[in-house]
């Protein structure tokens, strides 16, 4: 039984059988074989689209440039059954039913579309008003479309990605009464390249192990570029306005709002690092009265930066980096993950070279893009997440609640140097 990587377009089990990916000007000829054990945790990179404009069956998925996965055994005899009609139809009968669905289809009339839960036991809020400028109106009560373990939209386990998210929200999971409770909050932005959000693996499966030390964990459903939304406007202003929100309700959750950070992985990242520098900007862009968080902070206490996607400084080396900016971790493989680990140097080095304090690095010599299941357990990398906590506990984000952190006076006395001196990124 092989299991294939999420990065290569899918999440599927096959049994002895290898698998080619196949574009959708490729013809569906090369599928010649259909052995899946289960099709059900198919992933949303999946596009069907050439598929169901051949059948002319209603869409599934938003057009994209995503990849079409068939599973396939090189038979030359058996070619030839691929180009039959009744053989397509067999495939689709097999794997349509099993791929990710909507919901029934939803009117403008029906409101503001609220998702379902990645995982029991959460809060669903919605970042915006329903009359948000920050929002297409139009979109929003269209249904999310998501994938959960017991196949497509069916309810059964936990959802494992979402994609067509037009109304963003937060799933708070706040540490369980009688648990210690630190007050800290991270705020977990899944990646997924910006096409979709793998709310489970790079959201859910961390707030069982973010409890255990007392700290709450809030999933971000940000808006994605396959929808029609610009990452760098729209995804890092739905960031910062999780953080405002998350630290609106502190007193109501029984959280520190000083030690509320964000932590971002791959394309999620792409989210956390502009977290981190341009939250003043965010501020000052934000505060019409009509808006009801306008007078709360969107500065991260704490940032993550995890395998990321490309950082503001990847375009722009020079970057401001404000005064104020928050403590940094950052974790990556190196070679196995070579441009990412790029990425991750390319926001280390100017922070480095500002002196910005307590910024820690780890860059792990085994690993690939990811890291998940048995790796968590069998390799270092794995071990990014205890490293992760150590850091936090050595700025005293796990201390008690309403008592200053080392991080805060650390800020205060950087914050308090002339820009001239350490704070210059020194490119």
């Amino acid at each position: 039984m092989q299991t294939i990587h999420k990065n290569t377009a899918v999440k599927t089990i096959l049994t002895g059988r290898t698998g080619k990916i196949v574009s959708p000007s490729m013809k569906i000829s090369l599928i010649t074989s259909c052995n899946v054990v289960n099709w059900a945790i198919l992933s949303y990179f999946i596009d069907c689209s050439m598929l169901v404009r051949h059948l002319s069956l209603p869409p599934f998925f938003p057009p994209s440039e995503h990849l079409l996965f068939f599973p396939m055994h090189i038979n030359p005899k058996r070619k030839f059954l691929a180009e039959k009609t009744h053989f397509l139809v067999l495939i689709c009968c097999a794997v349509l039913p099993c791929l990710a669905q909507t919901e029934a289809p939803r009117k403008p009339s029906d409101g503001p579309y609220t998702p379902k839960l990645i995982m029991p036991g959460g809060l669903l809020l919605p970042l915006y008003a329903p009359d948000s400028p920050m929002l297409k109106k139009e979109r929003i009560h269209e249904a999310e479309i998501s994938n959960s373990a017991g196949g497509g939209n069916s309810g059964k386990g936990p959802i494992i990605n979402v994609i067509n998210i037009h109304n963003p929200s937060i799933e708070v999971h706040l540490v369980p009464k009688g648990q210690a409770n630190t007050g800290t909050v991270v705020i977990v932005v899944p990646g997924g390249g910006h096409k979709i959000l793998w709310v489970g693996p790079e959201g859910a499966d961390y707030v069982p192990f973010f409890a255990k030390a007392g700290v709450s964990t809030i999933i971000l459903r940000n808006r994605l570029r396959v929808d029609g939304y610009e990452p760098t406007i729209d995804a890092v202003n739905d960031a910062f306005q999780a953080i405002r929100l998350v630290r609106s309700h502190a007193a109501e959750w029984a959280i520190d709002p000083a030690k509320i950070g964000i932590i971002g992985f791959s394309a999620g990242a792409e989210l956390s690092a502009p977290a981190a520098l341009f939250f003043d900007q965010y501020e000052k862009n934000h505060q019409q009265a009509s808006d009801p968080l306008a007078s709360i902070s969107a500065r991260p206490d704490f940032v993550g930066v995890i395998y990321p996607g490309p950082t503001p400084f990847t375009k722009a080396p020079d970057t401001a980096i404000p005064a104020t900016v928050p403590p940094s971790f950052i974790a990556c493989a190196g070679s196995g993950d070579q441009v990412h680990a790029v990425w991750a140097t390319e926001y280390f080095t100017p922070m480095l070279k500002a002196s910005v304090p307590n910024l820690e690095m780890h860059i792990y010599g085994r690993g690939g893009h990811g890291v998940s299941g048995k790796d968590r357990e069998t390799i270092p990398y794995g071990a990014w997440r205890e490293r992760f906590l150590d850091w936090l506990r050595d700025l005293e984000f796990l201390g008690a609640r309403g008592v200053e952190t080392k991080a805060a006076r650390d800020v205060a006395k950087y914050a308090a140097l002339p820009p001239s001196n350490l704070r210059k990124n020194k490119n």
